[in-house]
């Protein structure tokens, strides 16, 4: 340490022609001791900003804001943070968080009118996924449990129940059921057709002599024919011979669209 003895006006603010700060910062996640109240702690890795430059694909990089999705989830899992995606209309689509570099905790996933979709809910532990579906409404859709995160390699879906659905016959989820929701898939356990099913469950079941999906609707306990149109509302597109023709499923029968 270097020290003068100054004239008895010097100013240490006004009088002193420069300055020196040391900023100590501590990159760890275990809480400061020796250090508290002296250092800023910061708990996720500061080269993480560089290493996200370095991986991230080029065209990833032209699109780095708030609006890509693929983009902020990638660096907000290699700095174990949350993450919020936008759509170009300023609306939240995507919020959820990293820690230990997989995904944590809530994640929600929204509509463009800011209603929510799914959320999925992500312990820790090894633990199951639970994913709630939402109704337009706010009301409880469905619920699925998986083993690892759902959709991505090695996961697996072990059960699902649904709460309510609409449309029978043309949309096999969509068909009411009851307010303590109906198993309809359990790995482990499997689901029985009988007369504690309830009312309007659509079971779908090959047929080994028509070599065929059929399908039977319960009512009151019993299991009744049912017309069952699994491609309703799907469009196929078919080229033969350089000529396209377009089709549309609708009660069990291909419609042509025209062009």
């Amino acid at each position: 340490t270097h020290c003068e003895t100054v004239a008895d006006d010097w100013h240490a603010r006004f009088s002193c022609i420069g300055r020196r700060y040391v900023y100590r910062i501590i990159n760890r996640r275990a809480p400061l001791t020796l250090a508290k109240d002296r250092a800023w702690q910061v708990m996720y890795n500061l080269m993480m900003e560089k290493k996200v430059a370095e991986f991230t694909v080029n065209s990833l990089k032209d699109m780095r804001n708030k609006y890509d999705d693929a983009y902020i989830k990638f660096k907000a899992s290699l700095m174990d943070s949350d993450f919020v995606v936008y759509d170009e209309g300023e609306v939240v689509r995507r919020t959820g968080s990293y820690k230990n570099g997989k995904p944590a905790g809530t994640w929600k996933v929204f509509d463009y009118q800011s209603k929510l979709l799914y959320q999925y809910t992500i312990p820790l532990n090894n633990e199951q996924v639970l994913v709630n579906h939402y109704k337009p409404d706010g009301e409880l859709e469905l619920q699925e449990y998986w083993d690892g995160f759902p959709y991505t390699d090695g996961s697996k879906n072990v059960k699902k129940v649904i709460f309510w659905q609409k449309n029978p016959g043309q949309e096999p989820r969509y068909l009411f059921v009851s307010k303590e929701g109906f198993t309809v898939f359990d790995k482990d356990k499997t689901v029985i057709y009988d007369e504690s099913t309830p009312d309007n469950v659509i079971q779908t079941r090959w047929n080994p002599d028509t070599k065929e999906m059929e399908a039977v609707i319960w009512k009151n306990g019993k299991a009744e024919p049912y017309r069952y149109c699994e491609d309703d509302g799907m469009i196929n597109i078919i080229t033969v011979e350089g000529v396209r023709t377009t089709y549309r499923w609708k009660n069990c029968e291909k419609i042509i669209v025209e062009d």
